[in-house]
């Protein structure tokens, strides 16, 4: 099968896999769960689909599937990276326009509003996102639980895309309310 010689990772060139359990645990593709975490914290919708490749890459491994799951790694890996590229980018950004707004909200305020009632649009639209997001992620819920009775065989499938779906709805959720409660 072989002829002694050795790959750069110390396995033997052209090697099969007989056993069909993936080879040596030292051979299992790193995951980085830690890496997906913290680009989480940076960038949500990209840290979710980073833990879920990481995810991916751990059952393809318990499964068998070396080549798989070194490929869920390697896109775990590139786009865990790229998220927190992504909210490294936006944090300083954000920080660049509060530092340049700075002179014009230390200007003295304008005339007074003319009714104290503008204040209530921000928690009336803060209301109106949450009631929004609530409905979403609940008509998400429903529809993947009724896929799931329908077909349990595609439980997983469907399970991961409600988790990004609802993740995303989120998201947007929180800039929306931001926007209202600032605005």
């Amino acid at each position: 099968m072989s002829d002694g010689v050795l790959d750069g990772d110390g396995s033997h060139e052209g090697a099969v896999d007989v056993e069909g359990d993936g080879g040596a645990e030292g051979d299992r593709p790193g995951s980085r769960p830690v890496l997906a975490v913290v680009s989480c914290l940076l960038f949500l919708p990209g840290g979710l689909v980073a833990l879920l490749f990481t995810h991916r890459a751990g059952r393809r491994w318990e499964r068998g599937d070396r080549v798989g799951a070194e490929r869920a790694s390697r896109t775990a890996r590139n786009v865990a990276l790229w998220s927190i590229v992504t909210g490294v980018a936006t944090v300083v950004l954000t920080v660049v326009l509060f530092v340049a707004a700075t002179p014009a909200m230390a200007q003295e305020p304008a005339a007074a509003a003319a009714s104290p009632l503008i204040y209530l649009g921000g928690a009336f639209g803060s209301g109106l996102v949450i009631i929004g997001a609530a409905y979403g992620i609940g008509k998400i819920g429903s529809s993947a639980v009724e896929s799931m009775a329908r077909q349990p065989e595609v439980a997983g499938n469907v399970n991961t895309a409600m988790i990004i779906a609802a993740a995303l709805i989120e998201g947007v959720t929180f800039f929306a309310l931001i926007v209202c409660l600032v605005g």
